[in-house]
């Protein structure tokens, strides 16, 4: 296997090691379904997920380029990174919501 493709998978695994927390997933599911800037304060409303811990996974998220954030003001909000990252979120939530997950 060359370096570059090397590199490219450990790149790829420690994406998915930064998906693979559920509170990061709940927070990226609300933002998949309802589209547009989101703000810190209506993910906690939404998730459930006290505070602290929603800013401390957008941080993770961002600073792995899940999201990206913009200031408006003193608010900062936060959107998926990308059209490609969205679509791929979008069709695996969509693939495992008509699984039957219940095993």
């Amino acid at each position: 296997m060359m370096a570059q493709e090397q590199a490219l998978l450990r790149a790829v695994a420690g994406f998915y090691k930064v998906l693979g927390n559920e509170s990061r997933l709940a927070i990226l599911h609300y933002m998949v379904m309802h589209p547009g800037p989101v703000y810190v304060s209506e993910l906690v409303a939404q998730t459930g997920i006290a505070q602290p811990t929603v800013s401390k996974h957008l941080a993770i998220l961002y600073q792995n380029h899940v999201v990206s954030r913009e200031t408006s003001g003193n608010r900062v909000y936060y959107e998926i990174y990308d059209q490609h990252l969205k679509q791929t979120l979008e069709a695996t939530f969509t693939h495992l919501e008509h699984m039957d997950i219940s095993n």
